[in-house]
C-alpha cells in the first residue's frame, strides 16, 4: 500500500501558498517512491485563491493506479454546490488553461474555479490531455465563467483517454460561452451526472465512433449539443431543456426548465422538491451533479472517499433505487449495529477497496437484485455475528480479491 503524502495549501501556515510550487516541489517517479500524492486546498482567500499568472500543469510524474495525485479540499472547506461557498479559485484576466492535466492517473475534486473578468471572453479553465491524461478524474467541481471563449473544460490529444468526468456543476455564463468539449482521441471516456448551463454549445463530442464516450445522468439547462461523429456517445437518462438528447436517443426527458432547481437564478443548481430529474436517472440515482435532499435529511455522497461510523446504532441507508456508496475506497463500521442498508435495485458499495465490520452484529445488507460489493479488493468482519446479507439474485461477493471472517 503506497504511502499517502499529504501537504496542504493556505494563504499562510501551512505547507505551500501556490499550487504550482507545491506540484514543482513534489514532482517526481511517485511509483519507485510507493507514494500517493494528496494536496488539500484551504478556504483562505475571501477573494478566492488568485489563479492568476502561470498555470499549473501536472506533468513530469511516473504515476500509476496505486500511486496517483489527488488536488483536493477538505470536507470542512468544500463548496456546498453554490459558488463562492467553500474554497475557490479565481481567474480575473484572459490566459490560456490554468488547470492542465497532462498525467496519467490525476484526480482534481471539490474545486470552484471561475473566470470573473466580464470584459473579456478569455479562454477555457481546465484541460484534460494533450500529452498524456490516461485514467484522470475531474469530479465534484465547480467551473463557471462571466465571459465566454472557449470550452469551461476540454479533452484533447492521443492519450487523455479513459478519463472520468462526474458530478460537475459547469456554468458558462457569457454571450460566447461554451461548456465541455469532450475532443478527437478523447475515447472511452465517462461523463455522468454533471449539470451544464451554456448560452451556446453546452457539449461537444468529437471522439471516435469506435470508442465512445459514456453519458448518463447529465442535464443540461440552456444550450446544445454538438455530436461531430455519428454514435461516439453512448448512454441513457440525460435531461436537457430541449430535444437533443432525445434525438441521439440518449434520454427522454426534453422539458427541463428552471423549476427543477431551488435557484438557478442565483447558480442554486440543487433538486428542489418535485424536481423530475429526482430518481430519473441510471439505476435510480439523481440527475444532476448534486442528489436531492429533503428538508432535514442528508444525501450520502456519490464520491466520498470514506464512511466511518462510530455511533450506535450508526446506518447508511436509502429507501429505493439509490446508489449509497458507489465509489467510496473504504468504510469502516466501528458500532454495535453499524449497517450499510438498501433496499431495492442498489449497489451497495461497488467500487469499494476495502470495507471493515469490526463490531457485534455488524451488517452490509440489501433485500432485491443488488451487488453488494461488486468490485471490492477485499472485505475484513471481525465481529461476533459479523454479517454480509443478501436475499434475492445477488452476487453477494462478486470480483472480491478476499473476504475474511473472524470470527
Amino acid at each position: 500500500m503506497p504511502t499517502i503524502v499529504t501537504k496542504t495549501l493556505k494563504a499562510s501556515g501551512g505547507d505551500f501558498t501556490s499550487m504550482i510550487a507545491w506540484e514543482a516541489a513534489m514532482q517526481g517517479d511517485i511509483v519507485a517512491l510507493d507514494e500517493s500524492h494528496v494536496l488539500e486546498c484551504y478556504n483562505d482567500w475571501p477573494s478566492g485563491y488568485p489563479a492568476g499568472g502561470d498555470s499549473i500543469v501536472f506533468t513530469g510524474w511516473t504515476t500509476d493506479a496505486s500511486c496517483n495525485i489527488k488536488v483536493t479540499v477538505p470536507e470542512s472547506e468544500r463548496h456546498t454546490g453554490i459558488p463562492e461557498s467553500g474554497f475557490w479559485m479565481a481567474r480575473p484576466e484572459t490566459w490560456y488553461w490554468p488547470i492542465q492535466v497532462r498525467q496519467n492517473y490525476t484526480t482534481l475534486e471539490w474545486i470552484d474555479i471561475a473566470h470573473t473578468d466580464t470584459s473579456t471572453d478569455g479562454d477555457g479553465l481546465v484541460i484534460i490531455g494533450s500529452t498524456s491524461a490516461q485514467y484522470s478524474t475531474l469530479q465534484n467541481c465547480i467551473i463557471r465563467s462571466v465571459g465566454g471563449g472557449s470550452s469551461l473544460v476540454s479533452t484533447n490529444g492521443i492519450e487523455s483517454a479513459f478519463i472520468a468526468i462526474r458530478n460537475n456543476l459547469i456554468l458558462s455564463k457569457g454571450s460566447n460561452g461554451k461548456g465541455v468539449e469532450l475532443a478527437t482521441y478523447s475515447h472511452d471516456a465517462v461523463f455522468e451526472g454533471n449539470t451544464i448551463y451554456s448560452p451556446n454549445t453546452a457539449l461537444k463530442v468529437n471522439t471516435e465512433a469506435s470508442h465512445p464516450i459514456v453519458v448518463n445522468n447529465n442535464v443540461i439547462v440552456s444550450g446544445t449539443i454538438d455530436q461531430v461523429v455519428a454514435n461516439n456517445m453512448i448512454g441513457s437518462n440525460n435531461a436537457s431543456h430541449n430535444t437533443d438528447f432525445s434525438t441521439l436517443g440518449l434520454g427522454t426527458i426534453t422539458d427541463v426548465t428552471s423549476a427543477e432547481f431551488v435557484d438557478s437564478a442565483n447558480d442554486d443548481y440543487h433538486l428542489a422538491s418535485g424536481s423530475q430529474l429526482i430518481g430519473a436517472g441510471v439505476g435510480g440515482v439523481d440527475i444532476g451533479a448534486f442528489e436531492y435532499a429533503a428538508a432535514g435529511g442528508t444525501a450520502v455522497n456519490a464520491a466520498l472517499e470514506s464512511i466511518s461510523l462510530t455511533s450506535l446504532p450508526a446506518v447508511v441507508g436509502a429507501g429505493v433505487n439509490t446508489d449509497i456508496s458507489a465509489a467510496l475506497e473504504s468504510i469502516s463500521l466501528s458500532a454495535q449495529s453499524a449497517v450499510v442498508q438498501s433496499d431495492i435495485d442498489t449497489a451497495v458499495s461497488a467500487g469499494f477497496e476495502s470495507l471493515i465490520l469490526s463490531p457485534a452484529s455488524a451488517t452490509v445488507q440489501s433485500n432485491d437484485d443488488t451487488a453488494i460489493d461488486a468490485g471490492q479488493s477485499s472485505m475484513l468482519v471481525t465481529g461476533n455475528a459479523a454479517v454480509v446479507q443478501s436475499n434475492v439474485d445477488t452476487g453477494i461477493g462478486a470480483a472480491l480479491a478476499s473476504i475474511a471472517l473472524t470470527p
